[in-house]
């Protein structure tokens, strides 16, 4: 943590804020394990790391066989697809695609009235 800490006082700020979410916390990792296997005192050994990469895994499985329990389904079959347009039962597709066509219709009128007064 004081790693990450440090990191997001020196590094992240100079990096500036065009960086992704992602890419800053790819940014923390390395930093970090360039901290931990660059410095020869560290007392953090493989074990340790081996440690964590198998406490890491076994609650990935654990999160993944409550998933399961709880949806029936297998985790890969996750599907983050959903209809943005249905709001408490009503589906405003249709509205969004007529609202859409008479704001174009608006547009090209007024453009062609633009033109017309043009010439």
């Amino acid at each position: 943590a004081m790693v990450i800490q440090k990191h997001n006082k020196n590094g992240a700020a100079a990096a500036g804020g065009g960086q992704t979410r992602s890419d800053a916390l790819l940014g923390m990792i390395q930093y970090g394990a360039d901290k931990i296997f660059d410095n020869q005192s560290s007392t953090i050994t493989d074990d340790d790391i081996d440690k964590i990469l198998s406490a890491s895994q076994s609650d990935t499985a654990k999160l993944q066989a409550e998933w399961h329990d709880s949806t029936k389904k297998q985790f890969n079959e996750l599907s983050l697809e959903f209809n943005y347009q249905q709001y408490e039962g009503q589906d405003y597709t249709q509205k969004r695609k007529e609202k859409q066509a008479r704001l174009n219709e608006e547009r090209f009128n007024l453009l062609a009235k633009m033109n017309d007064e043009m010439q």
